[in-house]
């Protein structure tokens, strides 16, 4: 044997000895779903010299409980608080300012329970359903900060908004307001060299990424929160990330539709501890977080209820999963959906089988644009799953929909960072507000309308007359579902 095949034998038992060691990594030590891991043990054997080079950038989960240690901790300083609610709900003595909040006491426990999500009430919402109503209060909000300006966002773009949104911020910090920015490591990379620019000008910037292989790039774990605090009183949450292309400046994707929403009351208190707990893992030096002195809602106020539930893989629970879920399966008469990405997992998939079976009305509404091929497909077919069933599907058609809606019975409503699929549910950092309140659901339905009228419905008989090469394209896209 020669030198050259002793290199190459040696390389290839190498090659198998390191996939053997991811699929026992993958197998035995993550906690996944089987068909994810059925998914990735493919890869690794069907694939040779690639395989493990896709499950660094796409697959390797760490340990949730080492990494994010801090961050339970600090959620654990509110179990008192949340006793205290869960206590009062248990005996049907808690002080709703809306008595059909009651019908819904057992979700409020339910995120009580996984997330130590308070329930306020004293909350007043205006929604935002375009990007230039939004970001035209959001920067004048900004621009009135006295005190703070907590921000973060997963993308802000390197463009003519993106820099005014920066310019903007390294203002304010030099008149001497304090201004904190979390952004995403893959979310700000066009903007890198903008960033000690920034901390020259007295913003705090911390970059929110968990790096365990320095030379490989994270396609896991992104921070894809997008929420901001002012002055401890004004709270935004929701779809926008920061560009020009979120005010339809972009010629692929035309008109973004999107929602976002400005709040203020008891919730911002919330807001204020869930951006610090980030903030506190991103930092090297900690900030002090304190908890709200309130335990109840109080008397004659604002009747809008609200949770701020997080999720993500520092959580034990796939906590805003299991929130839709349960909306779902409660669900009386209607169940609204507006997602750009309907890649449910089994769970979510069989739960809304079962209403529509069981005569909800249920409205599923995604992009007719693709951003991503694969997530566009799979869309396409879990959708047409539900088609079978009695659901109705439509495409949005004027521009480009980004929002994240789930609204249920006129009455609770979701809006925040998180899509229908596992990487929201299970891979990404998330944030999801759960409105219980009518007027803002009758706002949120009235908006889903006029985009129905914006948009084309599949019906049951065009999906079933689609082509050949459109059956192929969705069922490759499913197999790859769990990993999108």
């Amino acid at each position: 044997m020669n030198s050259l095949d002793f290199i190459l034998n040696n390389f290839i038992w190498l090659y198998y000895f390191v996939t053997f060691f991811f699929a026992c990594l993958l197998v035995f030590f993550e906690r996944r779903n089987p068909q994810s891991t059925l998914i990735w043990l493919l890869v690794l054997f069907a694939i040779p010299y690639f395989g493990f080079l896709l499950y660094l950038l796409f697959g390797l989960h760490f340990k949730r409980e080492r990494i994010f240690q801090l961050k339970g901790k600090a959620k654990k300083s509110f179990l008192t608080l949340a006793n205290l609610q869960d206590k009062l709900l248990v005996q049907k003595t808690f002080p709703f300012g809306d008595t059909r909040t009651i019908n819904y006491a057992d979700f409020i426990q339910l995120n009580l329970y996984v997330d130590y999500a308070i329930y306020t009430e004293n909350n007043q919402i205006q929604l935002f359903h375009d990007g230039k109503s939004f970001f035209e209060n959001f920067f004048k909000d900004i621009e009135k900060a006295e005190h703070s300006i907590y921000l973060e966002f997963y993308i802000i773009r390197n463009d003519v908004l993106g820099n005014q949104f920066l310019e903007l911020l390294m203002q304010k910090a030099k008149s001497g307001i304090s201004v904190r920015l979390i952004i995403d490591d893959m979310g700000f990379k066009s903007l890198y060299k903008r960033t000690k620019i920034l901390r020259l000008a007295g913003v705090q910037v911390e970059v929110y990424g968990v790096k365990k292989f320095p030379f490989v790039p994270r396609i896991n774990y992104r921070n894809h929160r997008k929420l901001t605090v002012i002055d401890n009183k004004i709270g935004y949450l929701g779809g926008f990330n920061v560009g020009d292309e979120y005010i339809g400046q972009n010629t692929h994707f035309g008109f973004w539709r999107d929602t976002h929403f400005r709040v203020t009351g008891d919730i911002i208190d919330m807001f204020v501890f869930d951006f610090l707990l980030d903030w506190n893992f991103a930092a090297p030096s900690p900030q002090e977080i304190l908890l709200p002195s309130y335990a109840l809602p109080g008397l004659n106020t604002s009747n809008i209820g609200m949770q701020l539930v997080t999720s993500g893989p520092d959580s034990l629970w796939p906590n805003i999963r299991n929130s839709f879920l349960k909306m779902i399966s409660e669900a009386e008469h209607y169940i609204y959906i507006a997602t750009p990405y309907f890649i449910p997992d089994e769970s979510i998939l069989n739960a809304l089988k079962v209403a529509a079976i069981s005569g909800r009305e249920i409205i599923i509404l995604i992009p007719s644009i693709p951003d991503h091929h694969f997530v566009f497909w799979a869309n396409r077919y879990f959708a047409g799953e539900l088609l079978e069933v009695g659901a109705r599907l439509f495409e949005y058609k004027k521009g480009f929909l980004h929002c994240k809606i789930l609204l249920v019975d006129d009455y609770i409503s979701s809006i925040g960072t998180a899509n229908m699929d596992a990487r929201s549910f299970h891979i990404n950092f998330e944030i999801t507000s759960f409105i219980f309140a009518e007027e803002v659901a009758k706002d949120v339905k009235a908006q889903f309308e006029k985009d129905l009228l914006n948009s084309h419905e599949i019906t049951l008989e065009e999906y079933l007359a689609r082509s050949t090469t459109v059956k192929l394209k969705e069922s490759v896209s499913r197999l790859f579902a769990p990993l999108l």
